[in-house]
């Protein structure tokens, strides 16, 4: 008789086509089935925990979607993505208000329209393929299909959502992502319904062909056009450009013609469109269409004010100029007064001095800045005494860049030529410009796949029309897109790739990783050690083996990713060897676990580092990763029902939880139920706290101040076989399996406090037993086994079988116990009177159906082989 020890089962469930690989170096810790166990990093295999029923989903014939949210060390909340909706789950139930159930409601930033439903895009086929990037109290969520959104947290009982407000008027440098400038010869004229300013009652005096025309407050500016009507002396009429703004009551221009007489009459200038105004797009060629509807478009112009020049001969306050970029300044003349040069952000609401010059007739300056957001100056004369030259004295800023840029989305469709838009950043002049850039992302372009937080950034990547692009935001500026040359500006780069793979996810590490369907991507500065920026960024093809929409992970220190086709998950780490990312395949072994796809994943930390993923079909997988243990192993769970969804949360106490979307059938209907693994269950196993033990699925407890017969509030189990674990005057019971009738069960002996949930089996079969014998092999011989033994550890029941037909189950009473006392809890070697007659292969079986837990840690399994080999 041989003797064989199976000491670990944390390989996990292996392929079938492995039950003949004894050669391979994991295959005496591998299962040939394992199903409702969690393997552990020590080698033991335990029944996995039930779930406990916290509530219905909002919409039972639709599927929706579980997503985590750790607000903070101790705030964790559930997100019920459904179609139309999103509630919101915590500590085990759903968050109320006045005891309804809190919903997130729907906001037009742009607009300030609220309370639309529904509150998002999202349909049923869409909700698998959203992707979260979670900032703090921010949650922006992408979709292929459909704009970025973002959705708030004010408090726990407030939420909105909307479209990301890129552009957003209240927010001075707010700007959308954009494409590559226009380089063809269309240009666009923003049509502003000719909206002009009126200066009435301005009088002009002359001097040969210059015109000083003099009205209080007339806000002109240097190079601005004008048009004057009216004047008795028709030399004056005519449009022109002011010259020179000489205050804030005088400015001057040139004639063609010296005038006569001086005159008065009215001056007409245009206005470049401003923030709120609709205006309209005229393009010189067929570049609009009905999609691009809701789109952001950027129109540049040249600055008007080509500087900003301000006489030092009184106190007083200049026009404005806006500036972005590169600015130089210089005073002239001789002259006594403290000058300021102030900055505004807000558009003028408040001003900060930037710069203070003094002279007492004795200096002069050259200065230079620079701004990295588009700034409002202006120049302000204080303390003024008498200039000591005959010429005026002034001070002269100046843009290096004389270009203003503005923003407008278009909110109506004309023809091929012609939109209407609504400006959100006031445009820089009036009149054509072939300076424009559209929008990246609309229903012509496509939306954003895929999203991360990266180097102080948001990067939104991969649109149907530039499916190997990404845009990265401003620096801690997270709405903010306008692109430009330093180092805290937005950028847009495109993948050099000669497969233009669509990308499917982006991930933050020392570099930033990049999943397309085609292959793998990391994206970082020349020196890791400092962020990507628009003039530094070094971008390396990695791996060819493409990646699925289904969200890469980092668990613990290393990438996982599902690869096209949904069938494998991948190890994407550094190898100094190679010095480059290598990505393995670690379900190579388990093939099978993955057969009808991968659809959701999420990842548990603690206790043990588990990935949970949903398969196509409606199982869940678990995969305990621990690497540096050489520990990856496959067990699948089965319910009575169809896991959906799956969500992790950091746990507050010993372990992170696990939430579970399952569709079931309960009186005929189908319904659809948020669930979540129970908590506390490792240490309820180890201390053999039968009380809090909880071995059934969608369970819930009712406990009652002296025991009780019947068991009411079981209307989500209706007409269910239950398991039942009750605590009567002799401790905890195993109940015979009752149907649920009319929302409740009773029970032939009354207890205080009745665990009721679906049973589910859980079995462990190892690999089959071999050895190698003095003329070859076992394998391939009839083999028969007389006994056997299991250990267990805090267990209590469980059955063997050598055949799955007949079991045999453990001896758990001795002579002396009590036969309706609470079961005992093993440890150690048990013997299973289960044996076998001669047979061509013998497997072991391992079950429990009770619900009770069962850890199993070793099997030794007494064998005999025949000569003969098989017929």
């Amino acid at each position: 008789m041989i003797s064989q020890l199976i000491s670990s089962f944390n390989s996990g469930e292996w392929s079938p086509y492995l039950e003949a690989r004894t050669n391979l170096e994991k295959y005496r810790n591998s299962c040939k089935v394992l199903e409702n166990m969690v393997i552990t990093p020590y080698g033991p295999a335990n029944r996995r925990a039930g779930t406990e029923y916290l509530g219905a989903a909002k919409l039972s014939g639709t599927r929706s979607r579980l997503i985590g949210l750790d607000i903070s060390d101790t705030n964790h909340i559930v997100m019920e993505l459904g179609v139309g909706y999103i509630r919101f789950w915590k500590n085990g139930a759903p968050i109320t208000s006045s005891g309804t159930p809190v919903e997130a409601t729907q906001v037009n930033y742009l607009n300030a329209a609220t309370g639309a439903t529904p509150v998002h895009p999202y349909q049923e086929a869409d909700l698998r393929s959203v992707q979260v990037c979670q900032i703090n109290n921010l949650i922006y969520l992408t979709h292929p299909s459909h704009p970025p959104q973002r959705l708030s947290r004010l408090s726990d009982t407030n939420w909105t959502i909307g479209e990301v407000p890129f552009g957003d008027p209240s927010i001075p440098n707010n700007w959308a992502p954009m494409l590559d400038q226009n380089v063809k010869d269309i240009t666009i004229n923003p049509s502003s319904s000719s909206i002009f300013g009126t200066l009435l009652g301005v009088t002009f005096t002359y001097s040969s062909t210059t015109v000083t025309a003099t009205k209080a407050g007339h806000n002109l500016t240097e190079g601005q056009g004008i048009t004057v009507d009216g004047a008795s002396v028709s030399a004056y009429n005519g449009t022109w450009v002011v010259d020179e703004v000489v205050s804030t009551s005088q400015f001057r221009f040139i004639v063609t013609t010296a005038p006569t007489a001086n005159s008065s009459g009215t001056v007409f200038f245009e206005i470049a469109a401003q923030v709120g105004e609709t205006i309209t797009l005229a393009a010189s060629s067929n570049i609009f269409q009905a999609g691009h509807v809701g789109s952001y478009w950027e129109l540049a112009h040249p600055n008007s004010t080509t500087f900003l020049s301000q006489n030092i001969n009184a106190n007083a306050t200049s026009s404005t100029i806006k500036i972005l970029g590169k600015w130089s300044l210089q005073t002239f003349g001789t002259w006594k007064a403290q000058v300021d040069l102030q900055s505004s952000t807000d558009n003028g609401t408040t001003w900060q001095t930037a710069r203070t010059y003094k002279s007492n007739g004795d200096f002069n300056t050259t200065s230079s800045g620079e701004e990295q957001v588009e700034t409002l100056f202006r120049i302000r004369v204080r303390g003024y005494s008498a200039a000591a030259s005959s010429t005026t004295p002034r001070i002269m800023l100046s843009p290096l860049d004389p270009t203003l840029r503005g923003l407008v989305r278009i909110t109506g469709y004309t023809n091929p030529t012609q939109v209407e838009a609504r400006v959100l950043k006031s445009l820089g002049g009036t009149g054509v410009t072939s300076q424009w850039r559209e929008g990246a992302f609309s229903a012509v372009q496509g939306y954003p796949a895929a999203l991360a937080l990266h180097d102080s950034r948001i990067i939104f990547a991969g649109t149907s029309s530039n499916p190997s692009s990404l845009w990265g935001s401003y620096s801690n500026d997270f709405q903010n897109f306008k692109q430009g040359a330093y180092d805290a500006d937005s950028w847009f780069f495109t993948l050099a790739s000669t497969t233009g793979g669509q990308i499917q996810w982006l991930l933050s590490k020392s570099a930033l990783l990049i999943g397309t369907t085609l292959d793998e991507w990391t994206m970082s500065s020349s020196d890791q050690t400092r962020p990507i920026t628009p003039t530094n960024v070094n971008v390396r093809q990695q791996s060819h083996y493409g990646s699925s929409s289904v969200g890469a992970q980092i668990v613990n220190d290393t990438i996982l990713y599902v690869q096209r086709m949904n069938r494998k998950i991948r190890e994407m780490d550094y190898t100094f060897s190679s010095e480059n990312w290598v990505s393995n395949d670690i379900t190579a072994l388990a093939e099978h676990t993955t057969r009808t796809g991968i659809v959701e994943t999420s990842y548990q930390r603690v206790p043990d580092a588990i990935l949970w993923f949903v398969r196509g079909d409606g199982q869940l997988v678990s995969m305990t990763y621990e690497r540096e243990q050489q520990v990856v192993g496959f067990a699948r769970h089965i319910t009575d029902g169809v896991v959906e969804s799956v969500a992790t949360l950091n746990g507050t106490n010993a372990e992170d939880e696990v939430w579970l979307l399952v569709r079931r059938t309960i009186g005929g209907a189908t319904v659809r139920y948020v669930e979540r693994l129970k908590l506390g269950m490792r240490d309820a196993l180890d201390t053999a706290d039968k009380s809090n033990w909880w071995y059934v699925d969608s369970g819930v407890l009712r406990t009652f101040g002296s025991p009780t017969s019947t068991i009411t509030g079981l209307s989500h189990l209706e007409g269910k076989a239950v398991s039942v674990w009750a605590d009567n005057a002799v401790g905890s019971l195993i109940v015979s399996q009752p149907t649920v009738v009319g929302g409740q069960i009773t029970l032939q002996i009354p207890a205080s406090r009745v665990l009721v949930g679906l049973p589910f089996t859980s079995t462990l079969v190892p690999q089959r037993v071999d050895t190698n014998l003095q003329d070859g092999t076992s394998q391939g011989r009839r083999m028969r086994i007389p006994k056997m033994n299991i250990k267990v550890y805090q267990s209590t029941g469980g059955e063997l079988s050598t055949d799955g037909v007949k079991w045999f189950p453990l001896v758990s009473r001795t002579l002396t116990d009590v036969m309706d006392s609470s079961p005992p809890v093993l440890n150690g070697y048990e013997r299973a009177y289960a044996s076998s007659n001669w047979a061509d292969g013998v497997d072991l079986y391992v079950r429990q159906t009770q619900p009770v837990p069962f850890t199993v840690a070793a099997l030794v399994v007494n064998f005999e082989v025949s000569e003969a080999t098989q017929n």
